[in-house]
């Protein structure tokens, strides 16, 4: 089973909507899906209960005070049953065959610990390709977006004091638990472009973009 975990705070009503719906209507359907509220969110958890009514079994909701997203991901492990994994932000439309594709390819190769690919930024904003998976390369700079899974005996603990570049630490310490990545060419998901006051945003910034690239290369040896 693929566990979906997936963090809400201050998320767009549309959107979001859209995301509940790709959720419930994808081609796998051995999945849950772990909606961490990061703070009070009646909207939210109305929505979801609303769009998820016809798969009742497919998915929890967890509420906590505000804490970060960081730690609404590592809440909404500790209540994760999947033997795969994936820590899905609440703006990711996922395509309709993705989730079971992704499944497919981690059943019939034990080796590969994690999958991932190429994304899209909605309204034709552009997208990330991503690359083939290199160890040496991804010491460098993070080329893998944290919305991917890999397998449950590889997720490590997201690290909630970091105010970016989460994603590069995730997948640092996910290649030194020992998991191999495959690269799938191509777009999973579609996604909302980055603003200023998201986390991407934020840590993009040419005044705080090297000191936080330093703090994660110090988490590592690196």
């Amino acid at each position: 089973m693929l566990s979906f975990i997936i963090p809400v705070y201050n998320q767009d009503v549309i959107l979001f909507d859209k995301v509940l719906r790709a959720l419930t209507t994808q081609s796998l359907k051995d999945y849950e899906a772990i909606f961490v509220l990061d703070g009070p969110n009646p909207s939210a958890e109305q929505a979801i209960r609303r769009v998820f009514k016809k798969v009742p079994n497919h998915y929890k909701i967890l509420a906590y005070e505000h804490g970060g997203v960081q730690k609404a991901r590592n809440t909404g492990f500790q209540y994760s049953t999947g033997n795969y994994v994936i820590f899905m932000d609440s703006d990711v439309i996922i395509e309709p065959h993705t989730a079971l594709a992704w499944v497919e390819i981690l059943d019939k190769n034990p080796d590969v610990g994690f999958v991932y690919s190429g994304y899209r930024f909605l309204n034709e904003q552009g997208a990330i390709d991503s690359e083939d998976f290199d160890p040496w390369t991804l010491m460098v700079r993070n080329y893998i977006s944290s919305c991917f899974p890999l397998r449950r005996g590889l997720v490590p603990v997201w690290n909630e004091m970091l105010e970016s570049l989460q994603d590069w630490d995730f997948w640092l310490s996910v290649v030194e638990k020992g998991g191999k990545g495959k690269f799938l060419p191509g777009h999973a998901w579609s996604t909302a472009y980055p603003t200023p006051k998201s986390i991407s945003g934020q840590g993009c910034t040419p005044d705080k973009w090297l000191d936080r690239m330093d703090k994660v290369k110090s988490l590592h040896n690196i």
